[in-house]
């Protein structure tokens, strides 16, 4: 019996440590603030942002307005972790079904939450068509 609950710990662990390795090449693409809530304000449709493969972060947005940055991962407490020249934010993060989840870990400010939405390249297309006409 001892052998059995080992054999599932390690199992267990092994599984955690795989879906935590995957969270920054789940967040990296370009993403639609599609729901922005704060203690102060709510609003929907608010911004996009952009994570690149090689560590850079670009907003145009509520929270972060319009800058660049650098991100990285805590994978092991699934933290998203954002570097602006205003200073560094952590954020709890979780992706599934292309929608990336975001709460902001206590700190200075108040807590924020913040819902993003996967943009796929014919979504880009669209709305810069949607924007020509």
């Amino acid at each position: 019996m001892k052998k059995q609950v080992a054999i599932f710990f390690v199992l267990f662990l092994a599984a955690a440590s795989l879906s935590a390795q995957n969270l920054i090449s789940s967040v990296a693409g370009k993403w639609s603030i599609t729901k922005y809530q704060s203690k102060t304000k709510m609003q929907t449709r608010s911004g996009t942002l952009i994570f690149s493969p090689d560590g850079t972060f670009q907003s145009e947005g509520i929270y972060f307005v319009v800058q660049t940055g650098l991100f990285r991962t805590d994978e092991n407490r699934q933290v998203l972790i954002i570097e602006t020249p205003e200073g560094i934010s952590e954020w709890t993060a979780s992706v599934k079904n292309d929608v990336l989840r975001l709460r902001s870990i206590k700190g200075k400010g108040p807590r924020t939450y913040m819902t993003l939405m996967r943009l796929k390249a014919t979504d880009d297309i669209s709305s810069i068509k949607a924007i020509e006409k």
